[in-house]
């Protein structure tokens, strides 16, 4: 299995795509396909006593479908999977349902497979596994920091911060536990989350608290921000 994650998001893919329709592509359908893969390895990552060991079989069968073999199709599959874990959450809570092991289960479950992925993941020549991987790990994070920004655009004062900071802290914990077979690997895998997601989340929750402080000073000229007068 090593193998087929060995350099993926290179070569050519495989019957991943839909045929075009009218000259574009059904985004549509692929988005569904890649919803419901992601949602199976939800399933397992719930039932398996061993998520790893089910790991390889799932994974074997979505590389072999193409998904991971191209870089536009592997963006779009780990876009809808940030997106539908994230949606898993707000769903739970919209529906009163605030039990944080089902809540949060989306959510872990990419975390998990993300972390796996990495395990696995190597240069396709294997002269820089470790650069292979925080490469890799960059590329998902880019992705994962885009819906966050998305979605605080979309729902503003309204923007839930408890999913991002579940996934955060959740890959943090599942790299920490296979340290060891990641080796000099995962300290940079640990500056790479540092600086391109945990940077870009505290810079929108920075925004979304101080907006309306800003707002209700330009409004109101006698509330004091703290800031010093010039002269």
């Amino acid at each position: 299995m090593l193998d087929d994650l060995r350099g993926v998001g290179r070569g050519p893919g495989g019957d991943y795509m839909p045929r075009p329709v009218n000259g574009k592509t059904d985004a549509g359908q692929l988005r569904e396909k890649l919803f419901i893969w992601f949602q199976q390895w939800v399933s397992i990552f719930q039932r398996s006593p061993s998520p790893e060991k089910a790991f390889v079989p799932f994974i074997t069968q979505l590389t072999k479908q193409g998904i991971l073999k191209m870089d536009d199709v592997s963006s779009f599959f780990f876009r809808v999977c940030a997106e539908s874990s994230v949606n898993s959450y707000i769903k739970s809570v919209t529906s009163g349902d605030f039990s944080s092991s089902y809540a949060y289960h989306a959510l872990d479950a990419m975390s998990r497979l993300i972390v796996y992925i990495i395990k696995y993941h190597g240069d396709a020549s294997g002269v820089n596994n470790d650069q292979a991987k925080v490469h890799y790990l960059t590329k998902i994070l880019s992705i994962f920091v885009l819906v966050l920004a998305n979605m605080h655009e979309e729902q503003g004062q309204a923007f839930q911060q408890k999913p991002f900071l579940r996934f955060f802290s959740s890959l943090i914990n599942d790299l920490h536990t296979i340290e060891a077979s990641l080796g000099s690997a995962y300290f940079q895998l640990l500056l790479a989350i540092r600086y391109r997601f945990l940077k870009s989340y505290l810079g929108v929750i920075s925004k979304t608290f101080m907006k309306p402080v800003i707002h209700s000073a330009h409004c109101n000229p006698h509330i004091s921000l703290g800031l010093r007068s010039p002269g």
